[in-house]
């Protein structure tokens, strides 16, 4: 189920949007939710709802699928146990209707006759391209709910073309409504809040994962539905691992800790990095960790409506690279800096954005430099969450100096 304040009224809206765009592209629309997932014998892995299905719905029902065709909406629900109506309960239709503003929902069973016997002859359904099954890069085998949901509508008509509609939904939730931008302050004010408390209590901390424990305490405390993401707490040389999340050495006042981590409230996500330190900083690290902070204002000063963030990158790397030289730190900008500045934040914390189109007011995106030597056993990432606004942008996530 959803645990979310945004109305009925924000998703039945989205739905109208997504009519009124894919007019005359598709027929019918049919979208489902993501599975759920074994993890061993009867256990299944954490569900995290497909994010598109949720920004159509707000539901966080596994295995269900929406139909929008024309005027005429509705869900299917999955098959279910018994097994699973003693154990998890059983689904409540009422509360699904109140929080999707769906009132037309059906059993499994009366849902497939119903698609059966409307979209055997549709030529061209919308909905969401089925993801690899397995993600070479990342290294991640991929939610199969969508390729199944295609393989059963083409055993009803094996001669539709299916219209993938995430190009139309990832425009959609690029531009953030008010409601989106209210839960992202939110998730950063919770964010924030915890940051302070780890500052204040941070000579308590003994290894890296009691700081993860408070971070995951400090962010349910205050009201999240948990993390964005796995909290990075890196110190030391071990700062220069971008993703690290082991989180299990002991911690020492010589060394700079980079804390990545984000609070998820109302399904909407904040991505923040402070670099900080128990005891003073030396001066080479200060050196470092005041370049990282002039290469994010110099950043943040080009963010505004119109920006290319293909154009912004190159920008902001060239004087990433500067600042390397004057630091000593020459040769390939990539070798210390490897990856971009910004990304798109909401529902994910990289969220569905495009590169190569202009930033327009309502986007949110993230100011993420960083600097990592490893010879030195330095690691310096600082990063802030940037709404983009008429007279330019506004930081979220201020205060931003931490040294």
């Amino acid at each position: 189920m959803a645990n979310n304040n945004l109305d009925a009224d924000f998703f039945k809206g989205n739905r109208q949007r997504l009519r009124e765009l894919a007019n005359g592209l598709v027929g019918p629309i049919i979208i489902t939710s993501a599975g759920r997932l074994q993890q061993s014998a009867h256990q299944a892995y954490e569900f995290f709802q497909d994010r598109y299905f949720w920004y159509l719905t707000g539901l966080d029902e596994a295995n269900a699928i929406l139909v929008i065709d024309g005027s005429d909406e509705y869900l299917i629900l999955p098959s279910r146990s018994n097994y699973l109506d003693i154990f998890e309960g059983k689904i409540d239709k009422a509360k699904l209707s109140f929080m999707s503003g769906i009132n037309d929902i059906h059993s499994y069973e009366d849902g497939w006759q119903k698609l059966t016997d409307c979209y055997s002859n549709s030529t061209k359904i919308g909905s969401l391209l089925p993801m690899l099954d397995y993600i070479e890069d990342d290294q991640l085998y991929s939610n199969p709910s969508r390729r199944v949901l295609i393989d059963k509508l083409r055993q009803i008509n094996d001669k539709f073309e299916l219209v993938d509609l995430r190009p139309i939904l990832a425009k959609m939730r690029m531009i953030k409504q008010p409601a989106e931008i209210a839960a992202i302050r939110r998730a950063i004010q919770i964010t924030l809040e915890t940051i302070s408390d780890i500052e204040h209590a941070k000579k308590d901390f003994r290894f890296e994962n009691e700081i993860e424990a408070e971070v995951l305490a400090g962010v349910r405390r205050r009201g999240a539905e948990g993390q964005a993401f796995y909290p990075v707490v890196a110190s030391g040389e071990r700062a220069c691992t971008l993703h690290y999340n082991d989180n299990n050495q002991a911690l020492s006042d010589k060394d700079l800790i980079v804390l990545d981590i984000g609070a998820r409230f109302n399904h909407y996500v904040a991505d923040i990095t402070r670099t900080i330190k128990f005891g003073d900083f030396s001066d080479r690290q200060l050196e470092i960790y005041n370049a990282v902070k002039e290469v994010q204002n110099y950043a943040i000063s080009l963010l505004r409506p119109g920006v290319m963030m293909s154009e912004y990158e190159n920008d902001v790397r060239d004087f990433m690279g500067r600042k390397l030289i004057e630091l000593g730190l020459k040769g390939d900008t990539k070798k210390y800096y490897p990856h971009l500045t910004s990304h798109f934040i909401g529902l994910d914390a990289h969220d569905v954005g495009n590169y190569d189109e202009p930033l327009a007011v309502g986007s949110v995106v993230t100011v993420e430099p960083g600097i990592y030597i490893a010879e030195e056993g330095i690691g310096v990432r600082i990063e802030d969450d940037i709404l983009i606004t008429d007279s330019g942008n506004e930081v979220l996530s201020k205060p931003n100096d931490h040294a």
